[in-house]
């Protein structure tokens, strides 16, 4: 039986840093100091994204469309985005790997953003496969018909 807190499926659009991959792989840095921003201005929230509403989240135009999740397009599927949500801080980045690397199965590619990253609320959720089908069938009853 999953046990969910109180406001898991709640969003009161808030930002966190999720550590979502970057397609390609490499880190972003943070503004150079000539860029004329004070670093009090972006270093709390450097990296994070506004955390959006479940509703609709899977809904498609047609059964066929392709979509993508997260805010950078990285996750192809509800599935891939709550197994990374499970195991982000359980699997190994896949540079670390001395074997065949592959994301989401045996390691997850370096952050985007590696600082601030909130380690409290996911990345290790303990979930069984069977679980995160089931967050994940419940996720898509929050689309609108």
């Amino acid at each position: 039986m999953i046990r969910l807190n109180p406001g898991t499926f709640e969003s009161k659009r808030q930002r966190h840093v999720i550590f979502v991959p970057s397609p390609a792989g490499s880190n972003e840095s943070a503004p150079s100091a000539d860029a004329e921003i004070p670093a009090e201005v972006y270093e709390a929230v450097w990296g994070a994204v506004k955390v959006p509403t479940l509703r609709n989240v899977d809904k498609r135009p047609r059964p066929t469309f392709n979509k993508s999740f997260g805010h950078n397009g990285y996750f192809d599927s509800l599935e891939s985005v709550v197994h990374f949500y499970n195991t982000r801080d359980v699997l190994p980045y896949c540079a670390t790997l001395k074997g065949k690397a592959e994301p989401g199965k045996n390691c997850w590619p370096v952050p985007e953003v590696a600082d601030n990253v909130n380690t409290e609320e996911l990345g290790k959720l303990g979930l069984t496969a069977a679980e995160e089908a089931a967050v994940v069938a419940f996720i898509r009853t929050l689309s609108d018909q």
